[in-house]
């Protein structure tokens, strides 16, 4: 298990190590980005509210990416169907079959996986982020 404070579950562009180091910053600039508050109003909710806010706001991302990655994997379905179709002629039945049948088996959903719900330093270490 990492140190506290360690989150792995926020996408930050890639930069996991800003991640580790900034928890609470992140919490704050996706909260920020999903409603529009500042850090006062932000800061005038309970560890409780903010943490239910935050995870929320994950579970949202999760979904819509779900969402994002069944339309992208429809397209990919579509566009092999058209070049298996195109590609063969009508007399080459056989071959278009098969590749149909692999075209099916493009999946790009996450479904098996589960979600990891981020782990959050201690109120300390929030109020030192902001010199309280």
């Amino acid at each position: 298990m990492g140190r506290v404070g360690k989150t792995d579950s926020v996408d930050n562009g890639g930069d996991d190590q800003e991640v580790e180091e900034e928890p609470w910053a992140n919490v704050f600039h996706s909260i920020q980005e999903s409603y529009g508050w500042t850090d006062e109003m932000i800061m005038n909710l309970t560890l409780d509210r903010i943490l239910q806010i935050s995870r929320a706001i994950g579970r949202q991302k999760i979904k819509n990416l779900k969402l994002d990655l069944k339309v992208k994997e429809v397209e990919v379905r579509t566009i092999c169907r058209f070049i298996a179709c195109t590609a063969y002629p009508s007399k080459k039945g056989e071959n278009i079959k098969r590749l149909l049948k692999e075209v099916e088996k493009i999946k790009f959903s996450m479904d098996d996986e589960k979600p990891k719900e981020p782990e959050l330093g201690s109120y300390e270490q929030l109020q030192q982020v902001f010199g309280r």
